[in-house]
């Protein structure tokens, strides 16, 4: 009899660290942060609503749009490099005001294929400081860091680009996203762009300039979502011709099947990032 009582008791305390069990691992409600946001997009070719494989064809921020109710506001066109950003900074400023709740910047392709040279980020200079730790207060010498503020470096380019837009919305969320890898384009005689192993005519790589903005998000404390690193795309590689417009001429431009990739990236990696 006291067996069968210490098996009912043994099968009644399992039974009941199941059911903790199952109530633990039940899913929390939760909704991604930029749900119903607007949400403000400045970019290139890969992000112009001109720009696409055939009629029809979605772009990421649509995706995001059909995924999140988001309202896309695209400000951007084929050709553009991050100081024809600032100028579509002011343009989204002038027309929208302070009614966006999240800004994208997808740029730097660009300027890479101009042979724009990559700079620094920052100077450095020893220079006169007041400290007082312990000791009355008084003047010594240290290092200062100062952002590169100027249009003629892909790095200075990075810094003005964010600090403007930091400085029109220092309450909105602001992203930046590195470039995608580069495969072959050819678009005519007078713009043959090589892939990825080759640099451009100052030296540079585009894994730089992906680099260059990581590391400027964390001197600028803005969030970073490292396409990069993290899209999957592959173009040098002939199994990923699938996701750009053409195997031969063009596996430069992403089409539908690669913008919904970026899509998905964009809507993982964001999880993390509040739109309010």
């Amino acid at each position: 009899m006291k067996k069968k009582l210490l098996l009912l008791l043994v099968a009644v305390l399992l039974g009941m660290g199941g059911t903790a069990k199952k109530q633990a691992a039940a899913p929390a409600s939760f909704a991604h942060p930029w749900t119903g946001k607007r949400v403000a997009y400045i970019g290139d070719s890969v992000s112009d609503p001109n720009v696409k494989q055939t009629d029809g064809m979605k772009h990421y921020w649509d995706f995001l749009a059909e995924w999140l109710s988001t309202t896309p506001l695209v400000y951007a066109t084929n050709g553009h490099t991050l100081k024809n950003g600032l100028s579509n900074v002011d343009r989204l400023h002038a027309e929208r005001g302070d009614s966006v709740d999240v800004i994208v910047v997808f740029l730097g392709t660009n300027d890479f294929n101009a042979g724009m040279p990559l700079g620094e980020l920052y100077v450095q200079e020893e220079t006169e400081v007041e400290r007082a730790t312990g000791t009355p207060r008084h003047k010594e010498f240290a290092l200062r860091r100062t952002p590169v503020l100027r249009d003629n470096t892909i790095c200075g380019r990075i810094n003005l680009i964010i600090h403007k837009i930091k400085t029109l919305y220092p309450e909105k969320q602001l992203v930046m996203l590195t470039p995608l890898h580069r495969g072959f384009a050819e678009f005519g005689e007078r713009n043959v762009q090589p892939d990825e192993s080759y640099s451009n005519s100052r030296g540079t790589f585009i894994g730089d300039v992906a680099r260059a903005i990581t590391e400027a998000g964390r001197i600028w404390s803005v969030p970073v979502i490292d396409l990069y690193a993290l899209s999957g795309l592959s173009p040098t590689l002939p199994e990923y011709s699938k996701y750009f417009f053409n195997a031969e001429r063009d596996c430069l431009h992403p089409n539908e099947r690669g913008h919904e990739r970026i899509a998905r990236t964009i809507l993982q990696q964001s999880l993390t990032l509040p739109a309010f």
